[in-house]
């Protein structure tokens, strides 16, 4: 499915699903990001500009001006992202502020069970903002584990995810969760979490799927 790689159309999809998505615009031309700002008219200013399709953190830009997102929608469009594709336009959306977290599942035939749940800690670094330094662990329980898990379940409902792994980010903002994207893959990262993961909880989304 295009929409489990392409990041807009994984919006529009949940949205269309009832499931809570982010504000964003998908443009080729500038006029269109214009038109965008323009009706949504953030207060404040604060915006990310980012490829549709790549990975990582690969030229994720967070605006606070208009100036700022013309610059990123500049060097995004036409070049070429991190997993080697022509950035056919680029992707604009609300700034999402609070908590981000790592939900990693395993599905069978619709059935969704959650593997593990990890808080990330970025920071800014290096004039980047959201490096990374590390994730923590989380304790699949409380109602912030409760929520992320049925917003998770709901997400990869939306996305016909029935078989396989999924590794999804998800911003815990003041009113709940939202998705920011999700991969139809194990967690990455090399396996470094793996020896973690076995070690608190005793298997890993790689021995599930």
């Amino acid at each position: 499915s295009t929409a489990r790689r392409n990041k807009y159309l994984m919006g529009e999809t949940v949205r269309a699903a009832g499931v809570r998505a982010v504000r964003q615009c998908r443009a080729t031309e500038w006029s269109q990001i214009e038109a965008f700002l323009a009706d949504w008219n953030p207060n404040p200013f604060v915006a990310i500009v980012k490829p549709i399709q790549s990975a990582g953190s690969d030229d994720v830009f967070k605006c606070e001006n208009t100036e700022q997102v013309k610059a990123a929608f500049d060097k995004i469009n036409g070049s070429i992202s991190a997993i080697g594709l022509v950035n056919e336009g680029v992707l604009v959306q609300e700034f999402l502020s609070g908590t981000e977290y790592v939900v990693d599942s395993v599905s069978r035939d619709g059935v969704h069970k959650v593997t593990a749940i990890w808080e990330y800690d970025k920071r800014m670094a290096n004039g980047q903002f959201n490096t990374y330094f590390g994730m923590r662990l989380m304790q699949v329980s409380g109602p912030i584990a409760e929520a992320l898990v049925e917003y998770s379940n709901s997400v990869l409902d939306a996305l016909e995810i029935v078989n396989g792994p999924g590794h999804m980010e998800v911003m815990m903002v003041a009113d709940g969760p939202f998705l920011v994207e999700v991969g139809s893959r194990c967690h990455g990262g090399e396996g470094s979490w793996c020896p973690i993961a076995n070690e608190c909880i005793g298997y890993t989304q790689i021995g599930v799927s």
